[in-house]
């Protein structure tokens, strides 16, 4: 949502300069919502920031893509932009930050820079592929359709989450690599 966030507001019906001061309030949210999770990632710890970050953020996409069929111009701009704010609060308190620590912690102290840059690439590398794909998938989908797919999705990620976070966390970091190897090869013999 970062990269076309005065896109998606556009979409919505905002006009240019609307849509840039929209943004920049999401981009000032964003920054300062990310400082409370310095203090809260060790108070209530990165798998509970994960498990109740995912869900916030599926409930505020579902209902973000809902505001966008309601016909009232004002009403729609002011809750679309609520939502999308709330949205944003909750990626910044725990989906945003706390990947970075766990890839921070999870590789040994000699090979952790080796091990935070791959895990930067692989975040960016993924990062490039929805800024490419995204204006496709605005169009495909409809602005609306494209909230319930993140939304979704944002469900999805809860699940694999609690599945994966805690073999990682439990000190199984061969049995999770070896399992993730195995089941990617499965898919692409398929």
């Amino acid at each position: 949502m970062a990269f076309y966030s005065s896109t998606i507001f556009v979409e919505s019906g905002f006009n240019t300069d609307q849509a840039l001061y929209a943004s920049i309030g999401f981009g000032a949210l964003n920054f300062l919502f990310a400082i409370p999770a310095i203090f809260t990632i060790d108070t209530f710890g990165r798998r509970s920031l994960l498990l109740a970050t995912f869900p916030n953020m599926a409930w505020t996409l579902f209902v973000a893509g809902g505001c966008l069929y309601i016909t009232s111009e004002t009403t729609r701009l002011a809750l679309v932009a609520l939502f999308v704010y709330l949205f944003t609060i909750a990626y910044s308190i725990g989906e945003g930050p706390v990947p970075f620590m766990y890839s921070a912690e999870v590789f040994p102290l000699v090979q952790r820079e080796q091990g935070m840059s791959f895990a930067t690439s692989w975040c960016f590398l993924w990062a490039s592929v929805l800024g490419l794909t995204f204006p496709r998938m605005l169009r495909a989908f409809t602005p609306a359709g494209s909230f319930f797919f993140y939304g979704g999705k944002s469900i999805w990620e809860k699940d694999e989450c609690n599945d994966e976070c805690g073999t990682i966390l439990s000190g199984n970091l061969e049995v999770y690599l070896s399992s993730t190897l195995s089941r990617s090869i499965s898919m692409y013999r398929r």
